[in-house]
């Protein structure tokens, strides 16, 4: 520990202020990561209802601004800021690289975290997307909507087995090719007999 304190020591102040802002936003995103790979991770989603008669987008699809992407960019000020005064190079010269380089960093962080997002997915299944899909009968379906019967049918690439009415007179046995043609109730479907 003394040889660090005396490290520390040796240090010019601008020397002491990058390096301080490197380790710092260094164990901020190592905690942010560790975190995140547990699943500890805070999503604060802000709704404000607001009418205004202006068009175009008012959102950003980069999402360039939150805490992760600002302790990036002082990660990558911090580190590069230390580095290039390390090598001799002009106060001049250094904070502005060390800018850029902390920008960039903070545009990397901020697009793959546009990525990551992108593969979350609700777990709500859209049944409409069943409509036009053949199926087949797993338990018979009375005729005239009387009551649910179940069909085995792909919805969003996955097989499952959902309620299923139809209109047709005759009910629908066990084994039978069927297609989809609408959705009825939040997870019931309706069918028709494939000839």
């Amino acid at each position: 520990m003394d040889t660090i304190t005396t490290w520390w020591e040796t240090l010019t102040t601008g020397l002491q202020i990058y390096y301080g802002i490197g380790l710092i936003s260094t164990a901020l995103m190592l905690v942010q990561t560790v975190l995140t790979l547990l699943g500890a991770d805070a999503d604060v989603d802000v709704e404000v209802d607001t009418d205004v008669a202006a068009g175009g987008d008012g959102g950003s699809d980069l999402g360039l601004l939150s805490v992760r992407t600002i302790i990036a960019f002082l990660m990558g000020f911090g580190w590069a800021g230390a580095w290039f005064t390390e090598i001799g190079w002009s106060v001049l010269l250094v904070v502005p690289l060390a800018f850029v380089i902390g920008f960039i960093l903070m545009v990397i962080v901020a697009w793959l975290m546009k990525l990551l997002y992108g593969l979350r997915q609700s777990g709500t299944l859209a049944f409409d997307s069943a409509v036009g899909e053949l199926a087949t009968v797993y338990l018979p379906i009375p005729p005239d909507k009387e009551k649910a019967g179940k069909v085995e049918v792909m919805v969003q690439g996955r097989l499952r087995v959902v309620d299923a009415f139809t209109n047709a007179g005759a009910r629908l046995e066990n084994r039978a090719r069927v297609r989809v043609i609408d959705v009825v109730g939040p997870n019931a479907l309706l069918v028709e007999p494939e000839y």
